[in-house]
């Protein structure tokens, strides 16, 4: 089994010193991206910060002929700590690839920044046909809802869940 934390705080700090062996009592997973239903043969998958975690875990699950994009976006490169594993899975497909955006915290999607509608678009040229699921802190998500509306994603293909700190 395999959970993912990021230290923000006492809690999450008193993981890393649980040594192996030590029994946990462990719920979920209580993220919305799990309960949807998969209508698209092409998938985008976009982690920002946190929000990297559940990406990684649906990249995983999804079948291995679905052509699948993923956008890990992360401040720095020190702070894309699962991005060789991401690398490793989509490795592992017949169709998948991904991209690391690093960018200091700020609105993801303004212009002329990385996840802008330009940057998007040159990562994922056919964005507009595919279905898109989305993690990550709630500005930084209702920016990319926003930007996806603009290069033509319909409502419908947009699952996001944002992570609240």
């Amino acid at each position: 089994m395999r959970f993912t934390a990021r230290e923000v705080g006492g809690g999450s700090r008193a993981l890393a010193r649980l040594g192996r062996g030590t029994r946990v009592l462990i719920e979920g997973p209580y993220g919305v991206l799990t309960d949807v239903v998969r209508r698209n043969h092409r998938v985008l998958l976009v982690g920002v910060g946190s929000g990297i975690a559940p990406v990684r875990a649906l990249l995983e699950d999804l079948p291995r002929d679905v052509d699948v994009v993923v956008v890990h976006r992360a401040s720095t490169l020190h702070d894309a700590v699962p991005h060789g594993e991401l690398s490793r899975i989509a490795a592992e497909r017949s169709a998948a690839r991904v991209h690391l955006v690093t960018d200091p915290r700020g609105p993801a999607a303004a212009p002329g920044r990385p996840l802008g509608a330009d940057h998007l678009r040159a990562l994922v040229p056919d964005v507009a046909s595919r279905e898109v699921y989305l993690c990550g802190p709630p500005s930084l998500t209702a920016d990319l809802i926003a930007t996806l509306t603009d290069l033509g994603v319909p409502a419908d293909a947009v699952h996001t869940e944002t992570l609240v700190l």
